[in-house]
């Protein structure tokens, strides 16, 4: 999965340079941002989709040090399976400097690699804004043990294996994040 972050858009596409049947050209950012409609409606004024990056109560840092400070990045790539090996080599094709790489366009910031799985469902409502995604699972498909994130009845976040029943699959994942190299 790519994500592009408000920087980039800022940076790099200050006006739309052409037209669309949904913009005129010279719209200027971030007029041409997608709107979250409803949070829209029920505040009164227009609210992007894509927003600010900001801490959560788990960032806060251990006693005796500074205080939090978010990266703005242009890009961040999530990687996501059940081998650490696949996941390394996608790592190098798409950030690596060889041939057939991608990684001169590209300063990374921050790497992180973890698990998916096995979150505490009790944190995932402070979270969600309020009405939305109200329940979220990982469910597995035959041949692909790590899942999608998709909404799910039971309002659980976790694993479903067969039948429905928590699973022990734990897939390691990646998040890289960086600038575009000017």
């Amino acid at each position: 999965m790519v994500a592009w972050g408000l920087p980039y858009f800022q940076h790099y596409i200050p006006r739309l340079e052409k037209s669309s049947s949904y913009f005129h050209t010279g719209t200027s950012y971030p007029a041409y941002l997608p709107v979250d409609l409803i949070t829209s409606k029920e505040r009164g004024h227009t609210v992007y989709a894509l927003q600010e990056a900001r801490t959560f109560p788990s960032d806060e840092p251990p006693p005796g040090f500074g205080s939090v400070r978010l990266e703005q990045n242009d890009v961040a790539v999530l990687l996501r399976g059940d081998s650490l090996d696949n996941i390394m080599a996608a790592t190098n094709a798409i950030f690596g400097t060889g041939n057939n790489q991608a990684g001169d366009l590209f300063k990374v910031t921050s790497i992180r690699r973890g698990f998916t799985g096995g979150a505490d469902p009790a944190a995932l409502p402070s979270l969600l804004p309020a009405r939305r995604v109200p329940r979220l699972t990982w469910r597995a498909r035959r041949g692909d043990p790590c899942g999608a994130a998709v909404l799910g009845a039971r309002g659980r976040l976790g694993t479903a294996g067969p039948g429905g029943a928590p699973a022990k699959v734990r897939c390691r994942r990646a998040l890289i994040a960086g600038r575009i190299r000017e």
